[in-house]
């Protein structure tokens, strides 16, 4: 729900400084990157293999953005996926401070794309996880590590086709419902599309921010009512994840609106997600202070529900949230959420796809949700992800590069306690990258 985006990005799109004297025996070089940029590429082994201190290798202004705690992390994500560095494969210069980097690890090999400073003591200043080739990956290999997950966790490829329903290809539980975070914000981009293509509506038209929810970052500082395009609260809603523009869509489309949309689709256990919670309903049905109102909410029929939310809205607002209480773990995911299987979510994108209106693949592209040398496998690719404590799902629209289109979702929930977000994006990329090694 409102996760994704400071694990995702901070996982795939990391920035870190370094510096130390450690070097390998025969370090690998490049000509034209200077020698200050050689040493610092052929220490990434020794970093990966937490044999250099931190302090003397990332800069100063990267680890008050970055703690050490979490650098701590993501290192140890990596080699539980990847095992130990091993060696440089190879240094492609961008220029003389800056380069790909190729890094052998015992599994896989990453991209790296690193930029040194200049100046001494000649810091790393920028380091960006691009993406990571697994050695002899196969499908049989992930589904048993998705299985070996605590919790439930499962995935499912579609093939899309014009005037066909999605082909299910490959499928670990592709067909359970999980609970979804974020991602059922694409039934939200659903309606508005078929509003604009319908003529109801325009790109340009605007909408008022209300009613809020809780964000982070984005419009997290807005008044409430500033006037935004649709265009502008779908591509932040879908690109950032950003709840009070999701909010705002649902108050403007109309509830009923978009619930018709989910059923014209289509979507199994329909009585999973309708009604379709605002993400402030979702929050405040989970606070301790309305105990009460969610067992009332639970044990309800679906027009009682609809009645409960429009009853009891000055309860079901942001205001009655405290932050706090996720700090705990995973709240209610099995039952207040929104759920959906692979081939729920297929027939989503579907849907999406043959949209004659550019505007849609465009917003669903901006954040790739994988590193860029993954993401760049694909002629295209678009993306959505949720999560929230106990809870993780990421779903893709790909066309390789022979033209074929493809859904590759999946979901990982676990309501005793937190997951290990980093280790389910790493799988999602290796599906993908399988995926793009057979077209």
């Amino acid at each position: 729900m409102y996760l994704t985006k400071r694990f995702i990005i901070f996982i795939l799109y990391l920035t870190v400084a370094f510096i130390t004297t450690i070097g390998l025996s025969a370090p690998v070089t490049a000509q034209s990157v200077s020698q200050q940029f050689q040493q610092r590429a052929n220490q990434l082994v020794p970093l990966f293999n937490s044999q250099i201190a931190y302090n003397d290798y990332f800069a100063p202004n990267f680890l008050q953005a970055v703690p050490i705690r979490q650098l701590d992390q993501i290192i140890t994500n990596v080699n539980v996926q990847y095992g130990n560095a091993i060696s440089i494969a190879s240094i492609a210069p961008n220029d003389r401070n800056s380069g790909i980097v190729k890094l052998n690890f015992e599994r896989a090999t990453a991209t790296i794309e690193m930029v040194v400073n200049p100046n001494a003591p000649f810091l790393v200043s920028g380091l960006l996880l691009q993406g990571f080739d697994v050695k002899g990956d196969d499908y049989a290999d992930i589904e048993r590590e998705v299985s070996a997950l605590p919790g439930k966790a499962g995935f499912a490829i579609h093939l899309l086709r014009d005037g066909r329903a999605p082909s299910m290809i490959r499928e670990f539980r592709g067909d359970e419902q999980f609970a979804i975070g974020s991602t059922f914000k694409l039934y939200i981009l659903a309606e508005l599309a078929a509003q604009i293509e319908r003529g109801r509506l325009r790109w340009s038209d605007v909408a008022p921010l209300a009613p809020k929810s809780s964000t982070l970052g984005g419009t997290e500082k807005w008044p409430e009512g500033s006037p935004l395009s649709l265009q502008s609260l779908a591509t932040l809603m879908i690109s950032i994840s950003d709840n009070n523009t999701t909010d705002a869509l649902i108050a403007f489309l109309g509830r009923s609106n978009i619930e018709a949309r989910v059923r014209n689709i289509g979507h199994d256990n329909i009585d999973r997600i309708i009604p379709f919670l605002s993400t402030a309903e979702a929050f405040s049905l989970k606070m301790r202070a309305n105990d009460k109102l969610r067992s009332d909410f639970l044990r309800a029929s679906e027009n009682e529900q609809q009645q409960i939310i429009s009853r009891d809205k000055n309860r079901l607002s942001i205001d009655n949230y405290d932050a706090r209480e996720f700090g705990n773990g995973p709240l209610y995911i099995n039952n207040i959420e929104w759920f959906a299987s692979s081939t729920d979510i297929a027939r989503t994108f579907d849907r999406l796809r043959q949209s004659r209106d550019p505007i849609v693949r465009n917003i669903l592209s901006i954040n790739s949700g994988i590193g860029l040398n993954d993401a760049r496998k694909w002629n295209y690719l678009g993306y959505k992800g949720g999560s929230e404590p106990g809870v993780i799902s990421m779903s893709f629209l790909v066309q390789s590069r022979t033209g074929t289109w493809y859904s590759v979702s999946g979901s990982w929930n676990n309501p005793n306690k937190e997951i290990n977000q980093n280790q389910w994006v790493a799988i999602m990329t290796r599906i993908l990258n399988i995926l793009a090694s057979d077209n």
